[in-house]
């Protein structure tokens, strides 16, 4: 594995984890702290064991499986991304409005 796809690997962890975090907000489980630092482990591990096994399954499989994972990947990364530019930039990209006026009632 080279450098670049380690990177790339643990961008996917950190993504999916922000991800997790935004979802576990809206189902009013919130995970910070110990919490957040298990998630992000156990996203690492559960990403690790499916690529194990897509090697293993038979070769018509592989395309579902594939599939599966990207659109998971895809849902929990936009939440990820979501929460990701709240926190670093301050606004809701959709909305373009500051995240402190988005609580407030007009």
């Amino acid at each position: 594995m080279t450098p670049l796809e380690m990177l790339i690997g643990l961008l996917v962890v950190f993504i999916v984890t922000e991800g997790l975090k935004s979802l576990s907000a809206l189902l009013h489980m919130e995970l910070t702290g110990f919490g957040s630092a298990i998630a992000a482990s156990l996203t690492g591990l559960v990403v690790a064991i499916v690529m194990g096994y897509v090697g293993t399954l038979p070769a018509q499989y592989v395309p579902v499986i594939q599939s599966v994972a990207v659109v998971l990947l895809t849902i929990l990364g936009s939440f990820g991304i979501h929460r990701t530019s709240v926190r670093i930039f301050g606004f809701v990209p959709s909305k373009g409005k500051s995240a402190k006026n988005t609580t407030q009632k007009e």
